[in-house]
C-alpha cells in the first residue's frame, strides 16, 4: 500500500522528532534513511525559485493531468533569449527538510525522477537534485540524460551524491559555480530538498525547452554517529560521523585524528584538508581498509575545533603496532595487529621511541630503521625533514603506523612528526 505523499510528510516528521530524542540520549544514535517522494504535484506543496544569467529568459512550471488518465505532472518551461543565457526553475518540496542537528550528519543523499522530453529537443535542458540550506541554493548534475529526444516516461537517478557533488547556483555565467557546497556536518543549518531543471543558450536564436516529471523521491543517508574510541570497530564501507578528536598529525591529503585520552586513533583521508597538529575536528567520511592493512577514514567534510594539545605515548619498539584489535577479516572490522605484535593495538596513535639507527635509505622512502634492542622498526621521514645519520642515537615522536609485507603480517611502521638526537643526552621515559 502506498503511502500518500502528505501522510509521507508527515510520517517524516515524527521521525525527525525521535531523531530529536535521539540527540538527547546519544547512546541510541543510529544511521537512519530519511525518505521524501510526490507523484501528485500541488501547486501549493512546491515551492519555485527561478534564477536567470546573461540575457535570461523566463520560465514556468505547472501541475497538469496525463491525457485520458487520472496521473498528474509537473509541467517546466523555460525558454531562453538569444545567447549568452541561461536560466534555472528550482523547485522545493515543501515539508521535505532535513535539520543534522536533530537528525545526525548527513552521509549522502540519492535522487530519482521520471521524466520525458516535452518539446523534442531537451538537448539544452539539465536538470538534478537540488538542497536550499541558510538562504543558498545547491545543485548536483547534470543528471546524465538518456538520449537526445524521447516522449516515453523514463526513470533517471544520482546516487550517493556528497555534499561535493553539489555547486551553488549563482546568477552569472553558466549558473553553477563551485565557490559553495552544502553543510552536511551534524551541527549545519536545516535543509530543503526538492529538484533544478535549467538550461544554457550560447546560440543566436531563442530556445524553447522543458521537460515533465512525473514522480520525484529523494533519500537522505544520515552518516553513523560514532565516538572516536569505536570508530574502528564499525565494518569497511559504512558512512560514520566522528565527533571532535584532537588532530596529532597532519601530512599532504592526510591527517591523524586521537581521542583526548589517547586510548585510539585513526589515519583520515582528505585532499586539501587544511589541517595542522594540535587543533581539534571532526570528520564525515567512510571506513576502508588500506593496502598496508590500516583503517582509515575516507572524508568528504571535516569541520575544525579550537586548540587542543595531545602528548605522545612513549613506549619500547616491541610494543609499537600491538597486535590484532577486534579483527575480521571478513567484514574489516576492528584492526589488524602488526607481524609478531604483542599488547595493545597503538596503530593510528601518537608515539615516541628511542633507539640507535642501523640503517638510512634516502633514495627511495627516505627512511631509517631504529633499534632499541627490544625490537627494530622504520622509520618514514618526509622530505622536508633531515635525516639522521647511522649509528646517530635518536629520539622520534610520530604515528603509530604498518606497512604491508608480501611475508607475513603488516610491519610496524612509524610515521615521523619530529626527531632530535640523544647523543649523551637524558634517557626517554615512558608514560601511559
Amino acid at each position: 500500500m502506498r503511502v500518500p505523499v502528505r501522510k509521507t510528510i508527515t510520517l517524516v516528521s515524527r521521525f525527525l522528532q525521535c531523531c530529536a530524542l535521539a540527540a538527547v540520549l546519544p547512546s541510541l544514535a543510529r544511521a537512519s534513511q530519511i525518505w521524501f517522494d510526490d507523484t501528485a504535484f500541488q501547486n501549493p506543496d512546491w515551492d519555485l525559485v527561478t534564477v536567470a544569467a546573461g540575457s535570461g529568459g523566463f520560465a514556468f512550471s505547472l501541475r497538469d493531468h496525463m491525457p485520458g488518465r487520472t496521473e498528474t505532472y509537473r509541467g517546466i518551461t523555460l525558454v531562453l533569449n538569444p545567447g549568452p543565457s541561461a536560466i534555472c526553475v528550482v523547485h522545493f518540496r515543501r515539508g521535505a527538510e532535513v535539520d543534522p542537528k536533530t537528525a545526525g550528519a548527513i552521509g549522502h543523499v540519492s535522487f530519482r525522477m521520471t521524466i520525458r522530453d516535452s518539446f523534442g529537443q531537451m538537448g539544452p535542458s539539465r536538470f538534478g537534485p537540488a538542497i536550499q540550506q541558510n538562504g543558498r541554493i545547491f545543485v548536483a548534475g547534470p543528471c546524465p540524460w538518456f538520449s537526445a529526444s524521447t516522449t516515453s516516461w523514463t526513470r533517471v537517478a544520482m546516487s550517493s551524491l556528497r555534499a561535493f557533488d553539489f555547486m551553488e547556483l549563482a546568477p552569472q555565467g553558466t549558473l553553477l559555480s563551485r565557490s559553495g557546497r552544502p553543510d552536511f556536518s551534524p551541527h549545519a543549518p536545516p535543509m530543503q530538498l526538492g529538484f533544478a531543471w535549467w538550461a544554457v543558450n550560447s546560440g543566436a536564436q531563442t530556445v524553447l525547452t522543458g521537460g515533465s516529471v512525473h514522480q520525484w523521491s529523494v533519500t537522505v543517508q544520515t552518516a553513523h554517529p560514532v565516538a572516536l574510541r569505536d570508530v574502528k570497530s564499525k565494518p569497511d564501507g559504512e558512512d560514520v560521523s566522528v565527533g571532535h578528536g584532537v588532530v596529532s598529525a597532519a601530512f599532504p591529503d592526510v591527517f591523524y585524528l586521537s581521542a583526548a585520552d589517547r586510548s585510539s586513533g585513526i589515519r583520515v583521508r582528505l585532499r586539501n584538508h587544511g589541517l595542522t597538529a594540535g587543533t581539534q575536528a571532526g570528520v564525515i567520511g567512510s571506513l576502508k581498509t588500506n593496502e598496508h592493512g590500516e583503517r582509515f577514514i575516507e572524508a568528504w567534510a571535516v569541520y575544525p575545533g579550537g586548540a587542543a594539545a595531545i602528548r605522545p605515548l612513549g613506549m619500547r619498539i616491541a610494543d609499537l603496532g600491538g597486535g590484532d584489535a577486534g579483527y575480521d577479516p571478513a567484514s574489516g572490522r576492528g584492526q589488524r595487529g602488526v607481524s609478531v605484535g604483542r599488547g595493545l593495538n597503538n596503530i593510528g596513535l601518537l608515539a615516541r621511541v628511542a633507539g640507535k639507527v642501523e640503517e638510512v635509505s634516502g633514495v627511495v622512502d627516505r627512511s631509517v630503521v631504529l633499534n632499541d634492542g627490544s625490537a627494530a622498526v622504520r622509520v618514514l621521514f618526509s622530505e622536508l625533514m633531515n635525516l639522521p645519520a647511522p649509528g646517530e642515537f635518536i629520539a622520534v615522536t610520530g604515528i603509530s603506523s604498518c606497512l604491508a609485507d608480501p611475508d607475513g603480517g603488516p610491519l610496524r611502521t612509524l610515521l615521523a612528526v619530529e626527531w632530535e638526537s640523544i647523543a649523551n643526552g637524558p634517557e626517554m621515559t615512558a608514560s601511559r
